[in-house]
């Protein structure tokens, strides 16, 4: 699997940092234009500027070519930034912003697109008719950019040659417009015949550590919100701050959350005690219960609001319940469904037929509940 070395972030209100180091691939691990681009239209409004810093020994042609054109038709300001090596496609990468600038010691390498293919006479022709368009395209690119005359280009991009520029070297062929301080010194006088990818590690080890620091300290001042060349000390204040304005919150939070579960605590005990006053369950059942709502508090109350609890008892005859109820007496009822039921089924059946909430209200006050008159 390739390494992904590919980042996006803020560097401050204003600009976004693309990082490209590595190999410009489709593979989802590596540098690739789909990534690239969702990237770059989504940013923020806020963002006006783009650094796009590269360290890559190039990659796939037509990925690379997606991700100039969009750069190109970006209408936010992006500089490129070479950091160690722009090589083949990546070179083409780091023409795509309105400048250029390179590190004194970083490289650019070009030369003519390359691929391999099997198959047949035809199938070899028409690759190396795609071979030649792309190099027309390419050739376009180095032109827009230098305005070198053809020859020139077409030397640099002859078969079987690569052709490096060394920061001073490509600013004089217009490779590039701005020369900065190195991250630091490589020790090689000549990287012709040196292998690309030994090149890109030996300055990925170099850039690695100081301009991660860099970026990291400049991604803090802005999430702190400091002005951006705020010094260490205003730094360490900030964070200070900050550190003391979480601690409080932590303090609060474990105040509200105590309170919370001493308020749950005290309405489930409450909830427990009424059921078993009303017989719902026994004391000796609470613990069960108790845990039945702690865990699950929406459906343990359901299931214990489903439970059949002790029919309160009245002291009120038959007649007064009825009457209370709202029916109509046919004739004064002195005696309880179960009494009826006994010793006058006649009447309690003439009773359900003839005067049907009087049936109702009767079997209530017997047994708490409303009979089931379907049928």
């Amino acid at each position: 699997m390739i390494k992904p070395w590919y980042t996006i972030f803020a560097l401050n209100a204003t600009t976004a940092v693309i990082q490209c180091y590595g190999i410009i691939s489709s593979d989802k691990e590596a540098i690739n234009a789909a990534k690239f681009i969702s990237d770059l239209n989504n940013l923020s409004p806020m963002i006006k500027n783009i650094e796009v810093r590269i360290n890559s020994d190039g990659g796939d042609v037509f990925e690379g070519l997606a991700m100039y054109d969009a750069m190109k038709r970006s209408d936010r300001y992006i500089t490129t930034y070479v950091d160690g090596i722009a090589a083949s496609m990546a070179s083409i990468l780091a023409l795509g912003g309105k400048k250029c600038v390179m590190a004194t010691n970083a490289r650019i390498m070009i030369h003519a697109p390359q691929g391999r293919v099997a198959g047949t006479a035809n199938d070899l022709r028409a690759t190396a008719e795609q071979m030649d368009k792309l190099t027309a395209d390419m050739k376009a690119i180095y032109k827009a950019k230098t305005n070198q005359p053809d020859k020139v280009i077409d030397a640099w991009m002859a078969d079987k040659k690569d052709t490096w520029f060394t920061a001073v070297e490509a600013k004089a062929a217009g490779l590039c417009d701005e020369i900065q301080a190195a991250i630091a010194a490589i020790n090689d006088n000549d990287l012709n015949g040196v292998a690309t990818a030994e090149i890109v590690s030996r300055f990925e080890k170099q850039l690695s550590h100081q301009n991660k620091n860099k970026m990291n300290k400049d991604l803090l001042i802005a999430l702190l919100g400091l002005k951006a060349d705020a010094t260490d000390a205003e730094i360490t204040a900030a964070l200070q701050s900050l550190k003391n304005e979480n601690a409080q919150l932590q303090a609060k939070l474990i105040q509200a959350e105590s309170s919370i579960k001493a308020e749950r605590k005290a309405a489930i005990e409450s909830e427990i005690t009424a059921a078993i006053k009303a017989e719902k369950f026994t004391e000796a059942e609470r613990p069960v219960f108790t845990a039945l709502l702690e865990n699950d508090l929406e459906n343990g109350r359901a299931a214990i609001a489903k439970i059949q609890g002790k029919v309160a008892v009245t002291t009120l005859t038959p007649t007064q319940i009825i009457a209370q109820a709202g029916a109509t007496l046919t004739a004064p009822v002195t005696m309880s469904f179960m009494e009826m039921s006994k010793k006058d089924p006649k009447g309690l059946e003439k009773m359900e037929k003839e005067n049907p909430a009087q049936f109702i209200a009767l079997y209530k006050s017997q047994f708490g509940v409303e009979p089931d008159m379907k049928g």
